[in-house]
């Protein structure tokens, strides 16, 4: 099966590196489009951006599945594995997460520097408890767009559901801000960034429910923080999984922040008053690693289910 071929692929090999990634020719459209449409960055120039660029990708995928399609089922097969695979980002998410907590060991200033690569709030002058909670909420909330959603529309709607929502979930990356520039022409790629992923985010707490059964670690608090928080927070999807993190890993999320010099005072998410620990960032991988291959069975079996 293509799905669990490429969930593998990922869990061994991680991200690779390579010029013609489809996310980067995702983003290389992206940008295309920002440069030649963008003008007053208005709504209906977002939208038109964002239809150009999922049918070049849609259309892209579509060519090659079914060119592969013609060659035989081993080869639309493999075709079918890579795309899945390049959909996904397990391995790519945990040693980003591993980076902090390895930089944390060294000292607090080179943990800020590799948290930096990955979050976009300001991290100079972090304290290390938030360094370890700002680590925690990237895994947390990024498990939803790196691995449920992308596996979800996999199995569902095959390759090209994979294509579509990783297309959707690039161009939220690179557009769906709220700032002068993008507030408008970013509003569409934001919205239906948000909509692809209102049913897997909700989805979440199952396999970190069952993970967390297997990790030994909070159940009952996964459950409680996930009922009780999972809408503290601007995004309609994000709180969910993060809330779920936080219980089943007896940590507080949340709280404020600093973005571009402007302090933004988040809900905290979670009852925990202990102070968070370098060794939570493991934790919190290993239990985002673990939900990983339990959705990915999930998956699996929809995917057998409809072939049934």
């Amino acid at each position: 099966m293509a799905l669990i071929a490429a969930f593998w692929l990922d869990w061994f090999l991680g991200e690779p590196d390579i010029p013609f990634h489809p996310v980067r020719i995702a983003g290389s459209a992206v940008s295309y489009c920002e440069k030649s449409l963008r003008r007053k960055g208005t709504i209906f120039e977002g939208v038109l951006s964002a239809v150009i660029t999922l049918t070049f990708t849609l259309s892209t995928a579509g060519v090659s599945l079914y060119y592969a399609a013609k060659a035989g089922s081993f080869w639309y097969f493999v075709v079918s594995t890579i795309i899945i695979y390049f959909s996904i980002s397990v391995r790519s998410l945990a040693e980003h997460a591993q980076n902090v907590q390895s930089g944390l060991e060294i000292s607090e200033e080179e943990g800020r520097k590799e948290l930096a690569k990955i979050v976009s709030r300001d991290t100079d002058n972090m304290p290390k408890e938030k360094i370890v909670t700002s680590a925690v909420e990237s895994v947390s909330e990024n498990y939803v767009d790196a691995v449920v959603s992308p596996l979800l529309f996999a199995a569902v709607l095959g390759p090209m559901g994979a294509v579509l929502f990783k297309t959707v979930s690039t161009m939220d990356s690179m557009i769906g801000y709220k700032n002068e520039k993008f507030l408008y022409y970013g509003r569409f790629a934001a919205r239906f960034d948000d909509v692809l992923n209102f049913i897997p985010a909700r989805l979440s707490i199952i396999p970190i429910f069952i993970a967390s059964i297997l990790l030994r670690l909070n159940t009952k608090n996964a459950i409680r923080c996930f009922m009780r928080y999972r809408l503290s927070h601007a995004s309609p999807n994000s709180a969910h999984p993060m809330s779920a993190f936080a219980g089943a890993l007896n940590i507080r999320l949340g709280g404020a922040v600093s973005y571009f010099g402007q302090l933004t005072d988040k809900p905290y998410i979670g009852d925990s008053e202990r102070t968070p620990e370098t060794a939570d960032i493991a934790k919190s991988i290993n239990l985002m690693e673990t939900s990983s291959l339990i959705w990915a069975i999930i998956c699996c079996l929809i995917t057998l289910w409809k072939v049934i």
